[in-house]
């Protein structure tokens, strides 16, 4: 559905036609709005009202498409797949041009700003780093491994598409294919209410205990196995981000622990910051860096969407901004999950328009598509973190699984999607509602944001 966003009119209505959408983007310049279901990437025209059809079908995934995203010139669309595989689109063409083997089920991908790189998260733990050029994996990083990150081994590119055993995803969506519903034509796009969750909390470590008569090897034992102890359990990544200026990188997994990086080194990234975003016994759908780079927004399936000040010294004044620069801890008492449907919605249906408080003018359009402790371990790298990021604000109208966010250019609104049925624009500047976006008759699980002036 295309929403218009000051006035929440529902002005246009597209049917997927085959399956449930995963997955939105709108191209730089605004033109066409590029759709991700189970396996095609389907583009529409945004301005031509009288378009239903999609222009253009991308096809060669063989499974539900999670992550996709525009290089700054529409010279070509990346997309990750629950496939297994990264790829790369010339839109001169309906087939890829290039494909990348993640090994594991694809939940995320970021384009870096300045370098040929892609950023990839997948149901194994690891966040990857594609070069574009060499069309070789130059980074493989499991950050919840003891030592902040652990190296796998380099994989290269292929241009087959190669599909990965049937792992189950964290959330978001199912890895089997049988899970997932076809549209029903009584609904907008989708009828998608399928939710595998991991709640794999089997962290434990193996500890050994050597007995020897001379304290000196008793001491080079322990030494030893604390070196050589078991990793924790590889926790799938939800959500992959880089800042537009390129400075900070970021990967939040689903048991809601988020990772920030510097990334100038491709190969080697280095730790800035470790926290928890939301209560444990949650989970963490979606996770996003403000386009001023300041602010990172996470959701969650405790109905909540966190914003986050991430800046750090350098990055500005550190004055004014949204929500006010305020901390808040993340409480236990909070965890209260709420799954599938919600029985009422709270939104407070504000006249202000997205224009009120400063926001960019022009012609707004939301789209949104209806489908279904911080502990530091003493070893790890970012136990020496460069700063830590504190939480601004909590926004809390939904009343279930909050799936989707993004933000406007200037970074002062936010939209967020919700298995409630519906999608919020929030002023970041007061933490209000500033619109409601009711109509959708299942989940909304993404939500792509139009707010230029041309």
């Amino acid at each position: 559905r295309f929403w218009e966003a000051p006035s929440g009119i529902n002005s246009r209505t597209i049917r997927y036609p085959d399956s449930q959408v995963n997955c939105l983007e709108i191209t730089p310049n605004k033109q066409f709005l590029a759709a991700g279901g189970n396996p095609q990437i389907r583009l529409f025209e945004i301005n031509d009202v009288t378009k239903h059809n999609p222009v253009l079908t991308l096809e060669g995934h063989t499974s539900s498409v999670t992550s996709l995203g525009f290089q700054r010139d529409v010279r070509y669309l990346y997309s990750g797949s629950e496939d297994g595989t990264v790829k790369l689109w010339d839109l001169r063409s309906p087939t890829f041009s290039r494909s990348f083997d993640c090994k594991a089920p694809v939940n995320s991908v970021a384009l870096h700003p300045n370098k040929p790189e892609i950023v990839s998260g997948d149901s194994n733990g690891s966040v990857k780093v594609w070069d574009l050029g060499s069309s070789r994996c130059i980074n493989d990083l499991i950050p919840n491994y003891h030592g902040g990150h652990h190296p796998a081994d380099t994989a290269t590119a292929t241009g087959n598409n190669s599909s990965t055993s049937d792992s189950t995803r964290s959330a978001h969506h199912s890895t089997s294919n049988s899970h997932h519903t076809h549209a029903n034509p009584n609904n907008t796009i989708n009828n998608h209410h399928n939710i595998n969750i991991n709640n794999n909390h089997n962290n434990n470590i193996n500890s050994n205990s050597n007995n020897s008569n001379n304290n000196n090897n008793n001491n080079k034992n322990s030494s030893n196995n604390k070196k050589q102890r078991p990793p924790q359990q590889r926790v799938s990544i939800q959500a992959v981000d880089i800042s537009e200026d390129g400075r900070t990188c970021m990967a939040a997994n689903n048991h809601a622990n988020v990772y920030i990086w510097d990334p100038s080194n491709s190969t080697s990234f280095s730790p800035l910051a470790k926290f928890q975003a939301h209560p444990t016994g949650t989970y963490l759908l979606k996770a996003k860096i403000s386009p001023d780079g300041r602010h990172l927004v996470t959701t969650s399936s405790d109905r909540t969407a966190r914003l986050w000040n991430i800046e750090r010294e350098g990055d500005g004044d550190g004055g004014g901004g949204v929500g006010g620069g305020g901390t808040e801890e993340v409480r236990e008492e909070e965890h209260d999950v709420v799954g599938g449907s919600a029985t009422k919605n709270h939104g407070n249906g504000n006249n202000n328009g997205m224009n009120g408080g400063g926001g960019g003018g022009g012609n707004n359009s939301v789209t949104a598509t209806a489908t279904n402790n911080n502990n530091l371990d003493p070893s790890s790298s970012y136990h020496r973190h460069i700063f830590q990021p504190s939480l601004s604000q909590t926004l809390r109208q939904h009343t279930s699984w909050v799936w989707d966010a993004v933000f406007s250019a200037d970074s002062s609104y936010l939209v967020t999607a919700s298995s409630d049925h519906s999608a919020r624009l929030w002023n970041l500047r007061t933490g209000e509602v500033v619109r409601q976006y009711n109509g959708h008759q299942t989940t909304v699980t993404c939500v792509a944001l139009n707010d230029s002036s041309t």
